[in-house]
Formats: C-alpha cells, sequence, structure tokens
C-alpha cells in the first residue's frame, strides 16, 4: 500500500502528490511542466537540472514557487533523479523560503527523501505549521510520521494517525480526510487489525471526479483493494476494484487498477484471464514485471529472472506487500532456472519486514522461500515468528510453511493449509500444498486433486511437476506433460556450472578451480566462461554480486 502528500492542488499534471503551494507563478508552472515531462520519458536528471536552475536565479523567486520547485525536486528523485542536486534543490529551497507554512511544505518535503532524518524533518514541519496555524499542514504531516516505523511503537504510530483525522475532519477539507484515513487504514492494516475503516477511507465528497481529493480517494480504493488481497478476502478485493475504477478517472488509473485486478485473478488461478495492461516505467507503482513473471513461471517453457531481478528493489521501496510477492515469484523463477541462492530477494524483503514490525502481507516471500531453500526458510521462519498474520490468509501461509519444514511429520498440516487456500480461493497455491503433502504421504489421492486444480487453472509447471513425481509410475492414471513443459530447459546453470560458479565467486583462479575439481584448465576456462555468459557476461569478479552470495 503507498502513500501520497499535500493539499488541494495538483503538483504536476501527471502526479497523484498534492501540492502546498498556493499562487504559483506561470514561470514556475512552465518550468514544473517541462521537467515533469523530462522526467516521464526517462530522463529525470534533465528535468532536476530545470528546477535547479530556476531555483538559483538571479532573482529570489516568491515562496509559492520554491515550494512547488521543492515538490517537484521530491517527485523527480522518486523517479530516479540524483540524490545529491535533489539534496541541494531542498537545501536551497529550504534558504529561501520565509513563511512559517512555506517552510513546513519544504521541511516536509525534504523528510520524504531523507529517510535518516525522516522523524528531525517531520518535526520541525509541524512545528512550522503550528506556528501558522496551518491545520492541514499539521494533520498531513502528522500523518507522514506515523507512517514512520523506526522511530516509534505501532501503538503510538496510530495515535498520531488518529489525531491527523481528527484535525482533518475539524478542518473540512475533503483532500485531507482522505488522505489521513487512507494512512489511519494502512498503519492499522500493517498491524493486523481489521479492515473496518477503509470504507470511511473513500467516503469522501470530492467535488468532481479530476479533483486532487478524487484522486486521493482513488488511491485509497486501490490500497483498500490490496489489503482485502493480504488477507485473502478476494471476493471483496474484486468487489473494492470494480467500485475504484467506476470511481476513478484518468489513463494512470485505468493501469493501475487493471495491474490489481491482473495480480487478482493470479492468485484465484484465472492466469488465462491475467491480461496486462501496456507498460509504464514511469509510473511509480508500476509492478507489472512481477505479474508478468508469475504467469510466465506456470505458462512458459523458459523462464528469464532478469526483468523482475532489476525491478524488484524499485518494487519492494514502493510497496512492501507487493515486494514480498515479487519476491516470492523471483525465488521460484530463479530456482526453476537452477541459479545458486534462488531466495536472495526473499530474505531481503522478510528482513524489510522484520525492520517495519508488520504483521501484514509477507506470507508469499516465506512461502517460496520454504519451497526453494527449506534451511534458510526455517532460520527466517524463526525470526519472524511473532509477525505472522493472524487473517485467513496468513494462517493458511503458515501452515503450508511449518508443514513443508516438518518434513514426513507435516502431511496432515499441508492437507489442512491446502484446504484453506481452497476455501479463499487460491487454488494454484492449493494444489502446490497438496502435491507438498503427497510427496512426504504417498498419497495418490492428494496427487489427484493437485492435478484436477492445476488443470482448471492451466498451471502447467506446476502440473508438470506432479506429473513427472516418480511415485506417479506406480498410478495407474496417465496425466499428459504440458506442452508448454514437454522439453524441460534451463536457461541457468548445470550441476557443474553451478560448482565452477560459486568457487569463482570465491576468487578461486581457473587454474585453482581445475585442481579443485579434477578437471583440465581448458574445461575449468570453459565453465567460467558459461558462466558469465548465463549473467549476461560480467566479468569474473563480479560473479559474486551476479549471483548473490556472499564472496567472502
Amino acid at each position: 500500500m503507498t502513500t501520497s502528500g499535500g493539499d488541494a492542488r495538483p503538483v504536476s499534471t501527471g502526479s497523484l502528490v498534492a501540492s502546498f503551494a498556493g499562487e504559483v507563478s506561470e514561470g514556475a508552472k512552465t518550468t514544473t511542466r517541462a521537467a515533469e515531462v523530462l522526467g516521464l520519458r526517462g530522463d529525470p536528471d534533465a528535468g532536476l537540472a530545470l528546477v535547479w536552475d530556476y531555483v538559483n536565479r538571479a532573482v529570489a523567486p516568491p515562496d509559492d514557487d520554491l515550494v512547488a520547485m521543492a515538490e517537484m525536486a521530491n517527485l523527480l528523485f522518486l523517479w530516479g533523479a540524483d540524490a545529491g542536486r535533489t539534496e541541494s534543490i531542498l537545501d536551497a529551497c529550504l534558504s529561501g523560503v520565509r513563511g512559517p507554512s512555506s517552510r513546513g511544505a519544504v521541511l516536509l518535503t525534504r523528510a520524504r527523501t531523507r529517510s535518516s532524518a525522516f522523524t528531525q524533518y517531520c518535526t520541525e514541519a509541524l512545528a512550522e505549521f503550528s506556528a501558522a496555524g496551518d491545520v492541514r499542514g499539521q494533520a498531513v504531516t502528522l500523518a507522514r510520521m506515523a507512517t514512520d516505523h523506526t522511530t516509534s511503537s505501532p501503538t503510538h504510530r496510530q495515535r498520531l494517525a488518529a489525531e491527523a483525522v481528527t484535525l482533518a475532519e475539524g478542518l473540512g477539507d475533503p483532500w485531507t480526510i482522505a488522505f489521513c484515513r487512507g494512512h489511519l487504514s494502512i498503519i492499522e492494516t500493517y498491524q493486523g487489525e481489521p479492515l473496518d475503516r477503509w470504507r470511511d477511507s473513500v467516503r469522501v465528497p470530492t467535488g468532481g471526479a479530476d479533483s486532487v481529493a478524487a484522486q486521493m480517494v482513488a488511491l485509497n480504493y486501490t490500497n483498500w483493494a490490496f489489503a482485502e488481497l493480504g488477507v485473502g478476502a478476494h471476493s471483496r478485493a474484486a468487489a473494492v476494484i470494480a467500485e475504484g475504477r467506476s470511481t476513478a478517472h484518468g489513463p494512470a488509473w485505468v493501469f493501475r487498477f487493471a495491474i490489481q485486478d491482473a495480480w487478482l485473478r493470479v492468485r484465484v488461478g484465472d492466469l488465462a484471464a491475467a491480461t496486462l495492461p501496456a507498460d509504464d516505467p514511469a509510473m511509480p507503482w508500476n509492478y507489472r514485471s512481477a505479474v508478468e513473471a508469475a504467469v510466465a513461471y506456470e505458462r512458459q517453457r523458459t523462464l528469464d529472472s532478469g526483468p523482475l531481478a532489476a525491478d524488484f528493489e524499485r518494487i519492494m521501496n514502493w510497496d512492501p506487500q507487493v515486494g514480498c510477492f515479487a519476491a516470492g515469484v523471483l525465488a521460484m523463477t530463479r530456482h526453476a532456472r537452477r541459479e545458486p541462492n534462488p531466495g536472495r530477494e526473499a530474505v531481503a524483503a522478510l528482513r524489510r519486514i522484520r525492520e517495519r514490525n508488520m504483521r501484514f502481507g509477507w506470507e508469499d516471500a516465506l512461502l517460496a522461500l520454504a519451497a526453494v531453500d527449506p534451511g534458510l526458510a526455517a532460520r527466517e521462519a524463526s525470526l519472524v515468528a511473532d509477525l505472522w498474520p493472524a487473517n485467513p490468509r496468513g494462517r493458511a501461509a503458515r501452515g503450508f510453511v511449518e508443514g513443508l519444514l516438518a518434513g514426513k511429520r507435516g502431511a496432515d498440516q499441508l492437507v489442512d493449509a491446502a484446504r484453506q487456500f481452497a476455501s479463499l480461493p487460491e487454488p494454484i497455491t492449493a494444489g502446490r500444498a497438496l502435491h507438498a503433502a503427497a510427496i512426504v504421504s504417498s498419497d495418490n489421492g492428494l496427487r489427484r486433486e493437485a492435478v484436477a486444480l492445476f488443470e482448471a487453472c492451466g498451471a502447467e509447471r506446476s502440473l508438470a511437476a506432479v506429473v513427472r513425481d516418480r511415485a506417479l509410475d506406480r498410478w495407474g492414471d496417465h496425466v499428459p506433460v504440458p506442452a508448454s513443459q514437454s522439453r524441460r530447459t534451463s536457461a541457468g546453470l548445470t550441476a557443474r556450472e553451478r560448482e565452477v560458479a560459486l568457487l569463482a565467486a570465491r576468487g578461486l583462479t581457473a587454474g585453482e578451480i581445475a585442481e579443485e575439481l579434477g578437471i583440465t584448465l581448458s574445461t575449468a576456462r570453459n565453465y567460467i566462461l558459461r558462466v558469465r555468459t548465463k549473467f549476461g557476461g560480467v566479468p569474473k569478479r563480479q560473479l559474486a554480486k551476479a549471483l548473490g552470495i556472499d564472496s567472502a
């Protein structure tokens, strides 16, 4: 789930971020529009250069112009602009503004680009807004402070968000009400609270479909749908997505709800209908690659972990729930490709979850890790034991993970987890749990159930895994391997290539590898070349980073 910030004016034509700037000059408007276009075209640094030139004019810009420039610099930073130049612009804006409300606005923007000093800047912003009697600024700042998981307890964060809602409702500004209610709902959701407040977050009079308040309500609809997806309430998620689509306007929302609907369809096993919109990399909420990889995992013969691996950090920073889903898909994809350390992103995602003390939406990362690396999953499971979500999906996932880690003793737990996932419904995950139970119990009845679920969903890779199970040799039913999986090919590494890769990543020379493995020097060199080629031609010295392992 994601957040936005500002008041009732858009900072740019294509942004969901709203602005504290009031009377912005025509020159500043022209500059921010041009900077935004450059950012959307993939050159945020060029846009930042325009902002820099405007801020450093010979004639000092007025406060509202500087606030608008600070907000645009922050937007470009979120799109990938240089952090150092962004900070220089924000420092210049902070030095130039004179009024306390404007100082509060720039300080609040500064907090969003300097996570290490987030609380400090928010506290200073709150003092400036209070001095100015700016209730909107106070409410927005409190809501922002409530999202900081590093310095306060969950109870304190909920109290800050509730205070922000009280101020917003007293003010009566629709955008601020929607913003603060949405933040309170997010905080409670991440702490495992019931989802009761989400309906209030979209019950806000917006004053027109194109107003900034309407944009914030649309954002709350998408976050509400994420919350319902997170607890496994898929029918409610579908209803929220449909309602949000009918309320929101513009191509940005068409794109966002389309991806969300595709993710929902993956969850409920409707892979054929999980159609994806045209890609738009300028949209920061773009997690298209994660949904696309999830569909490809089941439907395609040859897999490529590269695009999702490149997007993972951005997705995780944008939304930890979606990041954990992406980490799970990536772990399964890397495992199918026989890459070393396939669960590297899942471990990274779970570390972020512990840092945020989240009790919601992270199960996909541990589910996949338990399937591809049970030993590593056992360690990670012990570290998040106190954070398991208590909602239906969380309970099903916990049973699945604990059943996998229990080995032969986990058959009953796996079957129970499968039944729970089937009731959500998540038939593909249910089928995987049934197959895992069949492996440890040698129960062909469970295999037949898994096959039926996978065939109904078109989950061809999971179906092929059941069909290829050696125990099926003693099973009279004949189920063909799906055509897309009839020839198993691996874009990853063979067993010998993995051995060579791991030794090379540790710094061994070709000669040392040859001696270690009992092969000729030329053979060792050929293996090293093949490994490098499969990972994009990376130099040997960078293999450890490419493989996601510790070279020490």
